[in-house]
Order: C-alpha cells, then structure tokens, then sequence
C-alpha cells in the first residue's frame, strides 16, 4: 500500500494577522467628561504598516536624544528612525540602586518644568514579547527640570535642577545626577 502525502501551503502568520498598526496620540487636555482624548494618528503619521507585527519597542538606536521604533514582525525586523524634526529637548534619565537598574524597578521618575509635571514608571518590560532601554525618556520645554524619584520603597529623593537636553544617571543616595554623553 501506497502512502499518500499532499502538499499544504507554508503558514507565515497568524489568524488574525495583516491588521494595520495603530499609532494614538495623546491630545494635551481633557474632554468635558475630565477623560483624557486620543486621535488614531497612524495613518496621518505614515505609521499604519500592513504586516502581521508581534512587538514594539521603543529606543533611541542612533543615539540622538529621541526615541525611533523597533517593530518585530513575522516579516522580519523593521526600524522606524524619529528624525526628530521638532528640535525640542529630550531627558533621558536611568535610575539605579547600587550601580544597578535591577534595584530601581518601579521607581517613579517625576520631571517639573513650567510648573508641568510629568511622571513614568522605570519598568524594563512594556507589552507582549517587548523589552525597554533601561531609561526613560521626557519632551521638556528648553531650560532647567526639576527631577524627583520615587524608589520602590516609597522614599523620595530630589534630584534638584538640571539642563533639559542630555541624559543622566540618577543613583539612588546621591542626590546628584551624574551626566553620560549621548552617543
């Protein structure tokens, strides 16, 4: 007896693959409702590729303050570089404990300029099959920030004033944050 075979096409994505990504952009201000307002802007921004993606992440590859992405594809990998066209500052700053960022997850990092604050979680995961850079990055207005940290234990450390434009080291007990030269 004959074994039969046939041929089956090769499989190269996901069932619900191929949707357009999806770029939201978070308007300043709130609706009457004190909700916050997004607008989809992928396909304004040239953002909405058709490929069957798995993970994003964010980073700065080429070194020059501001953020490009990283886009893992069952295609293949794809990196989207920011040109950085609006020529304002960018704070990239790394929390650590001991010389280490391990020790600093979940520190909340808060930069005041202009009497605006902003904050973010230092976390090293972010979605599904996506790690960060162990930084974080802030779009201040030129001048002098206030930096605060909020390490995991709940103490807070005050980082004191510092230029807007650079990246910094801020370790735990110094108070001092230590400048590294962008790349």
């Amino acid at each position: 007896t004959g074994v039969q075979t046939c041929a089956l096409p090769i499989f190269r994505g996901s069932f619900n693959g191929y949707e357009r990504d999806r770029l939201f952009w978070n308007m300043d201000g709130e609706d009457p409702a004190g909700e916050r307002r997004f607008l989809e802007a992928g396909w304004l921004l040239g953002l909405d590729l058709d490929h069957d993606g798995r993970a994003v992440a964010a980073f700065d590859a080429d070194g020059d303050g501001d953020e490009d992405l990283a886009l893992w594809t069952l295609q293949g990998l794809r990196l989207l570089a920011n040109p950085g066209a609006n020529g304002g500052p960018e704070l990239r700053l790394e929390p650590r404990v001991g010389g280490r960022t391990a020790g600093a997850i979940g520190a909340i990092v808060s930069v005041t300029s202009d009497a605006r604050t902003q904050r973010a979680p230092f976390l090293l995961v972010e979605g599904f099959q996506t790690q960060r850079a162990p930084e974080l990055g802030f779009a201040v207005p030129a001048g002098p920030v206030e930096v605060e940290v909020r390490w995991p234990d709940g103490s807070a450390e005050s980082f004191g004033s510092l230029e807007a434009r650079g990246r910094f080291v801020l370790e735990r007990g110094t108070g001092e944050p230590s400048p590294v030269p962008l790349r």
